[in-house]
């Protein structure tokens, strides 16, 4: 029974791990000059306008849409490289308009939740984008 309590405690923080390091190896294409930090669980993409701006700006301020622009360019949680498994789920998205304190639209953002084949797995992402459409910041829970 030591054996296997050891062995579920050595493999969940060594999976916890690679979701950790998992933004490290962003394609620079998709997040140019990418700044990762919190423990590798939030990234910005200086590269791209405005990604610190955005970044900073509180998802208190957002407003739901139905639907995200075409020319907004989203990758979800296997795009990112975030889960390793082939079979993971989208539970849920959501997109919004995201706002600064004076009302005005600077970005989208879109809160996605995942969840693997075993249901053993769940993550959400939260992804905000410039009014270009590019990808600015990244922040991972699980």
């Amino acid at each position: 029974m030591k054996a296997f309590i050891t062995a579920f405690f050595l493999l969940t923080a060594t999976t916890a791990f690679s979701y950790e390091r998992s933004f490290e190896n962003l394609p620079e294409e998709t997040c140019p000059d990418a700044v990762v930090f919190n423990h590798g669980y939030n990234v910005i993409c200086k590269g791209h306008a405005n990604a610190l701006d955005i970044a900073k700006v509180s998802k208190k301020n957002r407003v739901n849409l139905k639907r995200l622009p075409d020319f907004v360019k989203f990758e979800g949680a296997i795009e990112l490289s975030v889960l390793p498994d082939a079979d993971t789920s989208n539970i849920y998205f959501y997109p919004s308009l995201l706002k600064d304190n004076n009302g005005k639209t600077v970005g989208y953002m879109v809160i996605h939740g995942y969840v693997n084949s075993e249901m053993e797995l769940k993550i959400q992402l939260e992804s905000r984008f410039n009014l270009k459409g590019e990808l600015v910041f990244i922040a991972l829970e699980n």
